[in-house]
C-alpha cells in the first residue's frame, strides 16, 4: 500500500535560485498557517497559496483537510514580524466538490479561501489565467513556495520543467524539490502568467521516477468564477 505524506516530503537537495529575485513580482504568493483542533494527528501545518482575486486565495484542498481556520500571511518576507495577516474560518473555505483524496491525491486538489476584506496586494499582480496552455514540453517554470528551508518559512523559488497536461485540471512537471509548506505554491511561466498550484510529488509510474502534479487553474476557471460570484453576493 502506497502512502503519500504531502507535508513532510523533504528531499536533501535544494534547488532554489541562486540569483536575487524581485519578490515584488510574486507578492501574490502567501504563507498559510493551517490550524486544527488541539491534539489532531496532523497538527498545525504550513502551506503556500496565491491571490487570484482581491478577496480570494487559492491553495490545495489537502491543506484544508480538517482545518478549523487558516491565517493568511501577506508580508511573508517579514518572517515572525509579519503583520499583514487575515484569518479565514471554516465557513470561508470552499473545497472543489470533486476533490476525492481516497481516489486521487492530486485531481481537483483545490480550495478557495474567502477574505473579509481585500488582500494587501497590488492589483497588477493579481493575474488572470491564460485561456490556452502556453507551454510546450521542456519549458522552464518558476514555482514559489514557503516550505521550511534553513528553519525558516520564507518565499523561495524552484525551476521545474513542464512535461505535459495528462488530463483536464492536471499539470505534470519534473519538480522533485518540495519542502514542508510548499503545497499550494503558484507556478508561473517566463511571462509571469499564473498557471497552476503545486499539489503532489510521488513515483506514480512505478519506476522510482519522481513526478510532480499541479492543479492547472484555467481548467477550473468557470467553477472559480461562479464560486466567487455566489460568495460575494452573500458576503459583499
Amino acid at each position: 500500500m502506497k502512502i503519500i505524506l504531502w507535508f513532510i516530503f523533504i528531499p536533501i537537495v535544494f534547488n532554489a535560485k541562486a540569483e536575487s529575485v524581485d519578490w515584488k513580482q510574486f507578492n501574490d504568493s502567501v504563507l498559510i498557517k493551517v490550524e486544527r483542533l488541539p491534539g489532531h494527528k496532523m497538527g498545525n501545518t504550513i502551506c503556500t497559496g496565491v491571490v487570484i482575486h482581491p478577496r480570494v486565495i487559492a491553495t490545495t484542498a489537502h491543506c484544508a483537510d480538517e482545518a478549523i481556520s487558516m491565517n493568511i500571511v501577506f508580508d511573508v518576507e517579514n518572517g515572525e514580524s509579519a503583520s499583514k495577516i487575515q484569518k479565514v474560518v471554516r465557513s470561508g473555505m470552499l473545497v472543489h466538490p470533486n476533490y476525492l483524496p481516497k481516489k486521487s491525491l492530486y485531481k481537483n486538489d483545490l480550495v478557495l479561501l474567502f477574505l473579509d476584506k481585500p488582500a494587501p496586494v497590488l492589483l497588477e499582480f493579481i493575474r488572470k489565467f491564460p485561456k490556452k496552455n502556453p507551454l510546450k514540453n521542456g519549458d522552464r517554470l518558476t514555482r514559489i513556495g514557503v516550505g521550511l528551508r534553513n528553519n525558516k518559512n520564507l518565499r523561495n523559488t524552484t525551476n521545474p520543467i513542464y512535461v505535459k497536461n495528462p488530463e483536464k485540471g492536471v499539470m505534470e512537471t519534473s519538480d522533485i524539490y518540495s519542502y514542508f509548506g510548499d503545497s499550494g505554491g503558484p507556478l508561473y511561466n517566463d511571462s509571469h502568467e499564473l498557471l497552476a498550484i503545486h499539489s503532489t510529488i510521488d513515483d506514480f509510474d512505478g519506476k522510482k521516477t519522481p513526478h510532480a502534479f499541479a492543479v492547472y487553474l484555467s481548467d477550473y476557471q468557470e467553477w472559480i468564477d461562479q464560486s466567487i460570484k455566489l460568495y460575494l453576493q452573500k458576503h459583499p
